[in-house]
């Protein structure tokens, strides 16, 4: 194929954040809560969560947020939260 026959197209724009996969226990974590409050909400179906034969339970970051923004939580209290446990 000639070089001047090929069609120049504009850059493909940048890929999304990853929304990364989180265990119930890497999710309690983060949120500061119980693994048996996260726990609860799923089985309330208020959180959502995918769950993996004899893996337990997935959550994607964004349907942590989703929920904590549904229960009065905003994320940059949680991350007010994170910054203060990191410093003890």
């Amino acid at each position: 194929m000639r070089r001047d026959a090929l069609v120049q197209t504009e850059p493909l724009p940048p890929l999304p954040p990853p929304d990364p996969w989180l265990t119930l226990q890497h999710a309690a974590a983060e949120t500061h809560a119980h693994v048996n409050t996260l726990y609860h909400a799923i089985r309330r179906g208020e959180l959502r969560a995918v769950r993996l034969a004899s893996r337990g339970w997935r959550l994607r970051r964004s349907w942590v947020d989703t929920w904590l923004l549904s229960e009065g939580i905003p994320p940059a209290a949680r991350a007010r939260a994170k910054a203060r446990h990191r410093a003890r």
